[in-house]
């Protein structure tokens, strides 16, 4: 079992609880999806926790500097949790994609001193565009592939304010109104499962 510390951008990125027949339900999310299918031998055991909880992770003495203490927070939550693995995920919202993988690595230093294994997942521009990448994903779980609109070649490149059509949320939304779905954890889940590792590392 490869109990993992996982912290992610969004809702449907990392999952929920839902009610259900009486019950809540953990509701996995894109993420963790992804994953299983990169390293489907392994596993794992997610611990999934927001921003907020490593931001009000309390520390035993005081630090100066705002990027050490969260540094801090991060290693000391995934050790209370008992996780030897760390995966952190942040969309890059086309904001630069070394800046933002630098502020993750910075995020992993601490843990990486004490043997903690960390994965940064950071999708150019968000993890609707890796969504957008393998058309033979919609095959499998629609039964057809998109034709309106079709996928696009270039998925990362797709960009737009929110709103347009090219922005990688609307751009989903337009294609899964064709299948008659609405954006949910739960389809965008079910395309990530059906993804081919080796389309998404050739496209995205």
């Amino acid at each position: 079992m490869t109990r993992t510390l996982l912290c992610c951008e969004g809702y449907n990125d990392q999952g929920h609880m839902d009610f259900s027949n009486g019950q809540w339900e953990e509701v996995e999310g894109v993420v963790q999806a992804l994953i299983k299918i990169t390293e489907p031998s392994q596993d794992f055991d997610f611990v999934t926790k927001s921003r907020k909880d490593i931001h009000n992770f309390r520390l035993q003495r005081k630090v100066i500097s705002r990027n050490k203490a969260q540094a801090l927070r991060l290693a000391g939550l995934a050790q209370k949790e008992d996780c030897r693995y760390i995966v952190y995920h942040r969309d890059e919202d086309n904001r630069g994609f070394e800046e933002i993988y630098g502020q993750v690595e910075e995020l992993f230093s601490v843990a990486r001193e004490h043997g903690y294994r960390c994965l940064a997942v950071i999708p150019m521009h968000m993890t609707e565009s890796w969504l957008l990448a393998d058309e033979n994903a919609f095959q499998k779980a629609f039964s057809r592939k998109p034709t309106d609109p079709v996928l696009p070649k270039k998925p990362e490149e797709t960009w737009g304010y929110k709103g347009d059509d090219e922005h990688p949320k609307k751009y989903i939304e337009r294609v899964l109104k064709h299948f008659h779905k609405r954006p949910c954890t739960e389809i965008y889940v079910e395309i990530a499962k059906n993804c081919d590792v080796d389309v998404l590392k050739r496209k995205c």
